[in-house]
């Protein structure tokens, strides 16, 4: 009964994307539709296939599930149902209609914008790789610290400025791949390729793949958003493209590690690695580790004992960028989340948007979250939308924040969230402030707004 509702619920989710109307070929709630399928309805499914219904994954050491309970399924479909009620709220709509950006620099202010982002970026990798003694010592190094096997240096906040460069690069793009754009040089070209490089440094001294899965997702679905279709093969090369990062990702930036030792000690890691991988790759557990933690979150959230949350984690989060001398912030619902889990303080497990909402409000605030998160995503849709075709660089700003608010689904930390994007916040407030005058009337109201039902 429970897998046919989850199965019913997939079902459901795929076909109400497939013939909703859709203010853009892709828009927030499809990224919302995708992730939320992955970190909820399929690891349930996956479970209630397998014949091992109780694996003592890593993730599941400390955690008792039971996947007959009805609780969780009805969790999962509030939540999904609330969220898609927020999104389609007119209050949502009407509300971003009244706000209007006109742009009030020329497209020289947006080149040297996007230089000294690219300036500061660069900057930043060249003081950090001083610091940790060159960089391949800190491209060596980035694995270690990131699963923190070593400490973290002194000044290391230098890292936050390192993903500049996306900005620096969409910036950059808007102008160079736009038809209608008369700024087009060679030049510009060069600057493009050289922005490129620098994220791609950024990703090695950051080691994650989130980061390079952003960066490449956003050119592709601002190409195909001004397109108006996929084109198979572009389609063909992206997939590839993220095929081979989400699968070889972990071991490329773990093999980083013996740089050091020059190009054959990476390449034989490397290869080893890709080996045990192989030889395990029936292993239920690691296809579990991988995706499922925010479904097993929801039974941490729902047989533990704790004191509501409140909003307490975005005061955290916010607070997570003083310096410990100032202000030492306690920690977020990501570590009592993993305390749940595994009893264990040595890394943190994202509680996931379903948890996080019971251990800060219970099944109201689920609701209430559910329901605020949903209309927050469809207001900021509106607004960057209504400017897309005006603003050259909306389109990246609309993409991206597309991918803000739906990794929210995943990770549900507000630490996390402000952290990791600290660098999109920062560039794109000053963008706006910078580039454009924002006018808040309702006089545009009516004037701006688009057919959206």
């Amino acid at each position: 009964m429970i897998l046919l509702a989850y199965l019913g619920l997939v079902i459901f989710i795929v076909i109400f994307e497939l013939i909703r109307d859709k203010q853009a070929l892709i828009d927030f709630l499809s990224f919302f539709n995708v992730l939320f399928c992955l970190a909820f309805p399929l690891p349930g499914i996956f479970l209630l296939f397998s014949e091992h219904s109780n694996l003592n994954t890593s993730i599941l050491k400390g955690t008792t599930i039971n996947l007959n309970s009805f609780q969780v399924p009805l969790l999962i479909f509030l939540t999904y149902f609330f969220v898609v009620i927020g999104f389609h709220l007119d209050s949502a709509i009407n509300s971003a209609n009244r706000i209007y950006i006109k742009e009030k620099n020329s497209g020289y202010f947006v080149v040297t914008y996007a230089l000294i982002l690219l300036l500061i970026s660069f900057l930043s990798i060249v003081i950090y790789s001083v610091q940790n003694g060159g960089l391949v010592n800190a491209i060596s190094n980035a694995s270690l610290l990131r699963s923190t096997v070593i400490e973290t240096p002194q000044f290391s906040l230098v890292k936050r400025f390192f993903l500049l460069s996306f900005m620096g690069s969409f910036l950059i793009s808007s102008i160079l791949f736009n038809d209608k754009s008369k700024g087009k040089s060679i030049q510009l070209l060069i600057v493009f390729i050289f922005s490129i490089a620098i994220s791609l440094l950024s990703f090695f001294l950051i080691a994650t793949r989130a980061n390079i899965l952003r960066y490449v997702l956003t050119f592709y679905l601002v190409y195909s958003i001004r397109k108006g279709k996929h084109s198979l093969g572009v389609v063909i090369f992206f997939i590839t493209l993220l095929a081979i990062i989400s699968s070889y990702g972990k071991e490329i930036f773990g093999s980083l590690i013996y740089l050091s030792d020059g190009i054959d000690a990476v390449t034989d890691n490397f290869q080893n690695s890709i080996d045990a991988n192989i030889q395990s790759e029936s292993d239920q557990s690691n296809v579990l580790d991988e995706f499922s933690a925010p479904f097993f979150s929801i039974f941490a959230a729902t047989n533990s004992t704790y004191e509501l949350r409140l909003l307490s984690d975005w005061f955290y989060g916010l607070a997570s960028f003083l310096p410990d001398r100032i202000y030492e912030a306690p920690p977020t619902v990501s570590y009592y989340n993993t305390n749940f889990l595994v009893n264990t303080d040595k890394y943190e497990i994202p509680s996931g948007f379903i948890s996080s909402c019971l251990y800060s409000m219970s099944w109201p605030g689920l609701i209430i979250f559910s329901l605020s998160y949903g209309w927050i995503g469809r207001f900021i849709q509106q607004v960057t939308y209504n400017h897309s075709l005006e603003i050259h660089w909306m389109q990246y700003i609309y993409v991206y924040s597309a991918l803000v608010w739906s990794d929210y689904t995943i990770y549900a930390d507000p630490k996390i969230l402000l952290q990791t994007h600290f660098w999109f916040f920062i560039s794109c407030f000053f963008l706006v402030v910078l580039s454009s005058n924002l006018v808040v009337s309702d006089k545009y109201s009516i004037a701006r707004m688009r057919s959206d039902k």
